[in-house]
């Protein structure tokens, strides 16, 4: 420890001892008299001395505790200012140094506003003036700029410190940093906006039914959803009564009745209000009853959720699930339950099947959009045809069904069927195509015919296939010995089936003759199945099943491979001479893919197309007249001969007879059974002769049995006729023999005697 000595000897005294002073307060000082120095004087000089260590230890106590209360001050993770009057700042604590990365010390008030955040700095400057300038302490937030660059957000206070004169002397004041709470405030204004941008996008309005009171508050969004955009309307529960649909009223009542006698628990219910639009909108009222924890009321409080587009799209999945789509029908299921209506009410009905003939192959060859508008003339035609209370339905595909509740009597019935029909046979125009089509219609009666749906659909559907096996555009009322036919028919169907995977069906061939010279020049292909477990079955009942089935394709396709295999064993000059006419069904002629197959087959099999000739009835040829003249053309330009089957038995326009290319006109057997000169009969075949030579067509007569018939159809002018008479269909391995040149079957008919 320093010590200090005090020489009095300086001050003019002799023989006094030196007096150690403690400067340090490391010893206590000893005075010894030795000089003429008098007590008064040593009193005033230690007085003096021992005052001004008193003051160095009070300033060295104060700085020490400046100290300490500074060190506790920068320790703060506050940052604290102080400034004077002329905004100089004259402290900052250490807490600024730490967060901004600049030196406390060495911070002017131009430093600490530079660190502000240039978007705060503005409102920041203009609150600590207008503060200043009143003299009111201030609180503010704005974001500080730390030292990696980043922002905080700090909240800052400042006050004044006033004199004892009453001035201001300076400013004291805070810096907190409220970053997290800041962020977390951000965020829950946030939330808050998304669950207000919630509620107004998912279109809910809310209201409060005060139980004890009963009356009612709507929010503005409620009032918003029923277009209540004034503010004019009751706010009462009168008022909402008088808002919610008619049909709605009892259950919403109820709801409410039970409520008032059991306010407690949880509620939920749909119901319509009524728009300023005139129309009404679905909503979800979910609600909750809460008691007022201060006045004890308690309140109904809920929301109505708009569902309008929910309920409309329920109501369109339930109409899809009970309508077709593209004909907005009712379909099969909405047949079974009005029919089961019907016989609930115990109401005379009959129920009207119509399929649409060979629809499939015209919807195969136009495609699948002049089928969806040729099915869409079909449905507006049955409808015009209906009378008040019958009611169109489409149960699948091409199929349609009319209800007919308290038809009267048969007579009338069968009179709207072929009124059907015959608004169906109308021809349609689609896509610049005239396009022909018929229909079968099958009909069952409630209660003649059964007392259940089920019932009342199997029995039409099987009085519309015997139609169908009738040959089709008829109408048939089902009796109970069609079910027997139908079960044959399912039964030969299958046996078909196995026919053609077996490789049963075998092609007879009939001589075709012409008349002028008796010469064979042709035969015709006839498909024949000789079943193993059935025995012979007749084309006349396996063809129409095979077209029905789907599998006329396979038996037309075993029919040519035959008819090819027979060509090929003939020899270079009856090629030249000779052809077999094969017959060609409707789902054929309309097939795309059938004229390639057809040349590609003949190709393969070496044989000149001249060889075959193609057979078409007239029914087929104006199912789609567009798609059949142009199969006819190019089959023509291949090389294939055409002929028009059956004659006389369909519809045919003359004009697109010209534009058909074929070479002959084949009469139907039923016209040459029973013909004299002087019947019917007999002229139809003399007119359709004409016809033919008119245009340049060749005529072959089929079903010739007699010689008389012979005779007159060579005097009409008939090139060609085939029949029993001349020969009945043989197999392939007696063409052959058939056609030696020593055969005396055969004879023109020149040399016949009458």
């Amino acid at each position: 420890m320093r010590t200090d000595r005090l020489n009095l000897s300086k001050l003019g005294a002799t023989g006094v001892t030196t007096l150690l002073l403690p400067f340090s307060a490391t010893a206590h000082p000893m005075i010894t008299p030795a000089g003429l120095m008098n007590f008064a004087e040593f009193s005033l000089i230690a007085l003096g001395l021992l005052a001004a260590v008193l003051f160095i230890q009070h300033t060295r106590m104060l700085r020490s505790r400046e100290r300490d209360f500074r060190e506790r001050l920068d320790a703060l993770p506050h940052i604290v200012w102080r400034t004077d009057t002329r905004n100089e700042l004259l402290n900052l604590s250490g807490a600024f140094g730490r967060l901004t990365g600049m030196s406390p010390a060495s911070a002017s008030i131009t430093d600490w506003i530079d660190v502000i955040h240039p978007d705060d700095r503005e409102q920041a400057y203009r609150l600590w003036g207008a503060a200043m300038k009143d003299g009111r302490p201030f609180t503010t937030d704005y974001r500080m700029r730390m030292a990696d660059g980043s922002y905080r957000h700090f909240e800052s206070q400042g006050v004044p410190i006033v004199d004892s004169e009453g001035e201001i002397s300076e400013w004291v004041g805070s810096i907190i940093d409220i970053h997290e709470r800041k962020q977390a405030e951000l965020a829950l204004l946030e939330k808050e906006a998304s669950l207000r941008l919630a509620v107004e996008g998912a279109n809910i309005g809310f209201w409060d039914w005060n139980l004890s009171t009963n009356s009612i508050r709507f929010s503005q969004q409620w009032k918003t959803q029923l277009g209540l955009t004034s503010n004019k309307f009751p706010e009462t529960l009168e008022f909402f009564q008088y808002l919610i649909h008619p049909d709605d009223q009892e259950k919403v009542l109820a709801l409410k009745t039970q409520i008032q006698n059991n306010p407690r628990g949880q509620f939920s219910i749909e119901y319509r209000l009524a728009h300023t639009d005139g129309e009404h909108r679905w909503m979800l009222s979910p609600a909750t009853v809460i008691e007022d924890p201060q006045t004890r009321e308690r309140h109904l409080i809920g929301a109505n959720i708009d569902i309008s587009e929910r309920k409309a799209a329920e109501q369109r999945m339930a109409h899809q699930a009970s309508h077709d789509e593209l004909l907005n029908l009712p379909n099969r299921r909405e047949l079974n339950a009005q029919l089961g209506k019907v016989i609930a009410r115990n109401q005379e009905a009959a129920l009207i099947l119509i399929d649409l003939d060979d629809f499939k192959s015209t919807n195969d060859s136009m495609g699948h959009e002049v089928g969806d508008t040729l099915l869409q003339a079909v449905r507006n035609r049955l409808q015009s045809c209906l009378g008040q209370g019958d009611l169109l339905y489409r149960p699948e595909g091409d199929e349609f069904a009319v209800l007919v509740e308290n038809y009267g009597d048969r007579e009338a019935l069968l009179g709207l069927g072929y009124r059907l029909l015959n608004r169906l046979a109308e021809p349609l125009n689609i896509d610049q195509q005239r396009i022909f089509i018929t229909a079968t219609l099958g009909i069952s009666l409630y209660p003649e015919h059964g007392d259940q749906p089920e019932q009342l659909m199997r029995f039409a559907d099987a009085a519309l296939y015997r139609g169908k096996r009738s040959g089709k555009n008829c109408v048939r009322v089902f009796d109970p010995s069609i079910t027997a036919d139908m079960q044959e028919w399912n039964h030969l169907k299958n046996a078909l089936k196995c026919a053609i995977e077996n490789n049963e069906l075998s092609v007879a061939f009939q001589p075709q003759i012409e008349l002028r010279s008796g010469r064979v020049v042709g035969f015709e292909a006839l498909a024949r199945w000789l079943s193993l477990d059935l025995g012979h079955i007749t084309p006349e009942r396996f063809i129409p099943i095979a077209e029905a089935a789907g599998m006329i394709d396979q038996v037309s396709q075993s029919v040519v491979a035959q008819s090819l295999n027979l060509i090929q064993q003939w020899t270079e000059e009856q090629r030249k001479a000779l052809y077999v006419a094969i017959n060609i069904s409707t789902h054929q002629l309309h097939d795309a893919t059938f004229v390639s197959r057809i040349k590609q087959q003949v190709r393969e099999a070496g044989i000149p197309c001249h060889c075959i000739e193609l057979e078409i009835t007239e029914t087929s040829i104006m199912q789609d007249i567009d798609i059949a003249l142009t199969a006819l053309r190019e089959l023509s330009e291949a090389g294939f001969r055409l002929a028009i089957d059956d004659f006389g038995t369909g519809y045919c326009n003359l004009s697109y007879l010209k534009q058909m290319n074929v070479e002959r006109l084949k009469i139907d057997s039923s016209f040459v059974r029973d013909m004299n000169a002087s019947n019917s009969d007999g002229k139809i075949v003399q007119a359709i002769i004409a016809l033919s030579h008119s245009l340049g067509l060749e005529v072959t007569a089929e079903g010739v049995e007699h010689p008389d018939q012979v005779e007159l159809l060579h005097a009409m002018g008939c090139e060609q006729a085939q029949g029993y008479y001349f020969a009945k269909p043989m197999p392939a391995e007696h063409v052959q023999i058939y056609l030696d040149p020593d055969m005396s079957n055969v004879t023109p008919i020149t040399s016949r005697k009458p």
